[in-house]
């Protein structure tokens, strides 16, 4: 029973402490090219909501929503019309974001 409870919490700790938590106030910035290839796909971007939970600064609480992003060559980046995009699960923009990480 202790090995169940140890392998659990560490499977747990894991998942919880893997996160990787982006501010708000930075640009995500795909990798740079490194071909031809990806310079060749890379004009088959789009714009996608992608579910993420975030913090804001009036509330130290978690919340879910989504982050309007742009999808180029399956990365996630930022660009003038997706910066400090966010909405909330019904999704209603929400303001004042300080960070946040993709589920």
């Amino acid at each position: 029973m202790r090995y169940f409870i140890a392998v659990f919490f560490l499977l747990v700790c894991k998942t919880a402490l893997s996160q990787q938590w982006h501010p708000a106030n930075k640009k995500l910035v795909p990798l740079p090219k490194t071909n031809g290839y990806y310079t060749t796909i890379g004009h088959f971007s789009k714009y996608d909501s992608v579910s993420c939970t975030y913090v804001t600064s009036r509330s130290s609480q978690l919340h879910r929503g989504f982050k309007f992003v742009v999808v180029n060559n399956g990365r996630y980046s930022d660009d003038a019309h997706t910066f400090k995009v966010f909405y909330d699960e019904h999704f209603k923009k929400v303001h004042h974001v300080e960070r946040f990480y993709f589920e």
